[in-house]
């Protein structure tokens, strides 16, 4: 307990996936606010802690293993450490699994910035965590963003013919994909 209240007190009140007190915050709070926002019986915090203590001594051999290591964001062979965690601004909201992870199930999804200029001319940028095809697995698109969202970086959207000029793969009217003649004009 006195090794773990030391960790807790180095807490910078960050959940940076470099931090080494994060992990143990938030696998020692999570419980509490998901009893709360469930409406359950709140676990008492000493129980919490003393869970939190057990999972990070199991599975990492340490009370203060990165953020990172604990917390995940995996998409078919994409494995990723990423930020965040449940009801922080990077709202990232993890699901423990197996092998002491959480791995991310809720939380940010769809971000988008757009701005105008002077002259009028929209501009925007964004970012979903997993990809555009995020019930296909067998699609090329089902975690390409991942590596980006875990990376907090985003990608341009594209408007225009010119800027899509040779980013387009297939042309198809949805619902009409694979028929003669689905293509746009």
């Amino acid at each position: 307990m006195a090794a773990a209240q030391t960790v807790l007190r180095g807490w910078d009140r960050r959940m940076n996936k470099e931090s080494r007190s994060a992990a143990l915050v938030a696998l020692m709070t999570q419980p509490i606010l998901f009893a709360r926002t469930n409406g359950d019986p709140e676990p008492a915090p000493i129980d919490s802690l003393r869970a939190a203590i057990t999972t990070l001594k199991t599975h990492f051999g340490r009370l203060d293993p990165t953020w990172g290591e604990v917390n995940r964001i995996r998409r078919g062979p994409v494995d990723l450490a990423i930020d965040g965690a449940a009801d922080t601004y990077r709202s990232v909201w993890g699901v423990p699994q197996k092998d002491g992870a959480m791995t991310a199930d809720g939380g940010d999804t769809l971000i988008m910035f757009v701005t105008w200029d002077r002259d009028g001319v929209l501009r925007s940028d964004s970012i979903h965590q997993f990809g555009s095809a995020t019930q296909d697995a067998a699609s090329p698109h089902y975690a390409d963003q991942t590596p980006l969202f875990a990376a907090m970086k985003t990608r341009p959207v594209l408007f225009t013919q010119a800027q899509l000029k040779g980013q387009i793969r297939e042309d198809y009217r949805p619902g009409q994909r694979g028929r003669p003649g689905a293509g746009r004009d």
